[in-house]
């Protein structure tokens, strides 16, 4: 610990809290309520100074350092992440209050980020910290929010189901050669989609949904394609 109060002091810009405290190291915590169908991700601090430290809420669990693997069953919704807690880095490296990264989460197999993504962290000149990632069931629909320093933003995630019950249904009126070929093709979108939307919103740093925004725009066009395909001939 004295190595990360050391380091905290020399780069006391990473911080995202009061720079009040001599050392702080960040983490997260997460929470899966399948009752209120909720699933969560916080940021944490640690520190000398109780002003500046925040503590998991209660009914959340801390991750530990290194490699978790998280997932939650919620009522209509699976939610399976990958979030990485680095300690504290040795001097010189940048990373004096520790490191977390959402290496991977996904929502029904539905991707959340387009890359691993800095939480609860963040430098001068670059995205603002992210401080809450939930996923929530509103009454038929899941929806994802994610908050930064600035607000919160939210994204329904309801086009998805109606795109697969539409494919389902295209394929069943199909005749069998042309099942084939609509196979093939929705394989090819589905590869080419997640590429299409990180360049897409490669400059909206700041704007913490846009990727999946993306993605949910994205799969509303793809269901526009495969309705055309019920008309009749």
């Amino acid at each position: 610990m004295t190595t990360a109060r050391l380091l905290v002091l020399l780069f006391g810009c990473c911080l995202i809290g009061p720079a009040k405290a001599d050392w702080y190291v960040i983490g997260a915590a997460w929470s899966c309520d399948a009752k209120q169908g909720i699933f969560s991700l916080v940021g944490v601090t640690d520190s000398n100074d109780e002003v500046a430290e925040v503590r998991p809420p209660e009914g959340f669990e801390r991750l530990a350092e290194g490699e978790s693997r998280v997932s939650c069953k919620l009522r209509s919704a699976n939610v399976d992440a990958i979030v990485s807690v680095y300690p504290p880095a040795a001097r010189g490296q940048g990373m004096g209050i520790g490191y977390v990264s959402v290496d991977r989460m996904q929502v029904d197999g539905l991707p959340v980020f387009g890359y691993p993504t800095p939480f609860n962290w963040e430098l001068p000149g670059g995205s603002k910290a992210l401080t809450k990632i939930a996923v929530l069931i509103q009454g038929s629909a899941t929806h994802v929010r994610i908050c930064n320093t600035d607000g919160c933003r939210q994204t329904s995630l309801a086009a998805n189901p109606v795109l697969n019950r539409t494919y389902q249904e295209v394929m069943t009126a199909l005749p069998a050669p042309d099942r084939q070929q609509l196979r093939q093709e929705q394989r090819v979108w589905l590869k080419e989609r997640d590429p299409k939307c990180r360049t897409a919103v490669s400059h909206q740093r700041n704007n913490p949904i846009a990727f999946l925004q993306c993605i949910m725009s994205a799969t509303e066009d793809r269901t526009i394609r495969l309705r055309q395909l019920q008309s009749p001939r």
